[in-house]
């Protein structure tokens, strides 16, 4: 029942087996399972447990423990619990992969990568391992190895459309745009409803300059899977690069429905609000992107802008700096600091700033402004520290003069 999708009668049916036999840990990890596709992670984690009291080495039900505990934010628990169980399986290709996976999710790609390794490494012949390799790598940008990794798992079956799409994705995070189109095609050609490959060439196309081709493959991908959040987003973003703000809001929008916690939605939910002059729900929007991941320096750079042209120099400057502490080299986030340390008096600051942002791109005018500013309010503050200092010393001559005329006419005085 499991393998056909209905979770609720295997879940009578493993209650019921346990009602007859309750020492049986294969019941307990089958309503384990249950639980956990019908998305009840805390029912799913004690029927688990009750498997393992029955047998400690069960290695699926440490895997589905993990994940469970993955699924209610318990990363550093699910972690150890894999820990423990690729300890007592370390020669089982299956909890290695089932580990890679769960590390994926969780975000912790590198760590993904070995555990798929060690899988690959005890069964060869495991296209997941490969494919789950292959994302492993595109999470941390190692995309030419990944391109490897997906060509393996196409060895061993050239019909796995997710391949296919990975192998696409690959291409596009090495700007072989062109080639990406051509594996989601592959892909397309044996599943033409995966959501996936529309996305991904909606994508491909989007960065060639084929606006209308982009949206007619999100369009596609969001038939097939209306609550496709990459899709939605990536229309989202062709619709405000069409100039459509109104339907690009509505699309971003429906993207937030469909996931409040993506990050990107809610950055270009922000672009759209910046561009119809609503700076405060602009400012707002790139305040819940950066929460929700703090690792994009665009979105980072955009809020810093919008809390510049509020006048908040304050806290612009941190958002340029958090933006610079992920890209040390992103050009406008470094123009955007000398402005406004500019702004708050740190003239020599920046002048760094510019200094920097000018080594980055020389012939960048904005860079070159803010330095000729900077260096012109240093030269006056020296003209006006000289000035306060000839201004003392006349005082104090002054001072001197007249303290000399006083005791002199004292001295007439006796």
């Amino acid at each position: 029942m499991l393998d056909e999708g209905d979770h609720a009668g295997a879940l009578n049916a493993f209650e019921t087996a346990i009602m007859y036999q309750p020492n049986v840990p294969a019941a307990w990890y089958g309503k384990g399972d249950s639980h956990f596709y019908l998305g009840d992670y805390e029912a799913a984690i004690q029927a688990y447990d009750m498997a393992l009291q029955y047998d400690p080495n069960l290695l699926n039900a440490y895997a589905g423990k993990a994940d469970s505990l993955a699924k209610i934010g318990k990363s550093d628990e699910a972690r150890t619990l894999y820990e423990k169980a690729t300890a007592i399986g370390a020669d089982d290709a299956e909890i290695w992969s089932r580990k890679g996976s769960t590390l994926y999710g969780l975000g912790y790609y590198s760590e993904s990568v070995n555990a798929y390794d060690k899988a690959i490494s005890l069964d060869p012949t495991n296209i997941l391992s490969y494919v789950g390799k292959g994302y492993s790598l595109i999470g941390i940008a190692q995309y030419s190895d990944a391109l490897e990794a997906f060509e393996e798992a196409l060895v061993f079956d050239n019909g796995y459309s997710i391949s296919w799409v990975g192998k696409g994705d690959c291409y596009y995070g090495l700007g072989g745009y062109e080639a990406a189109i051509s594996a989601y095609d592959m892909a397309l050609s044996i599943d033409p409803t995966f959501s996936p490959a529309w996305s991904g060439k909606g994508y491909s196309l989007y960065e060639i300059g084929d606006h209308e081709g982009a949206i007619v493959a999100f369009d596609t991908a969001l038939f097939h899977s209306p609550k496709y959040v990459k899709a939605l987003s990536g229309k989202a973003f062709t619709l405000f690069a069409l100039e459509e703000y109104d339907l690009s809001l509505i699309a971003f929008n429906e993207t937030i429905d469909a996931d409040a916690s993506y990050a990107k939605a809610w950055s270009g939910k922000g672009d759209v609000l910046s561009q119809i002059g609503k700076a405060e729900q602009a400012t707002a929007s790139y305040r819940m992107s950066v929460q929700l991941y703090s690792g994009d320096a665009d979105a980072l750079y955009n809020l810093g802008r919008e809390l510049f042209e509020m006048g908040l120099f304050s806290e612009a400057l941190e958002a340029f700096e958090a933006s610079l502490n992920v890209n040390s080299e992103n050009l406008f986030a470094l123009v955007g600091k000398g402005y406004a340390l500019y702004e708050l008096g740190d003239y020599k600051g920046a002048s760094v700033a510019f200094d920097q942002a000018i080594a980055v791109q020389p012939g960048y005018e904005r860079s070159i402004e803010g330095k000729q500013l900077a260096e012109t309010q240093l030269r006056m503050e020296w003209v006006r520290s000289l000035f306060s200092i000839e201004i003392t010393m006349a005082a104090l001559f002054i001072l001197a003069v007249y303290f000399l005329y006083k005791k002199k006419k004292s001295d007439l005085i006796k």
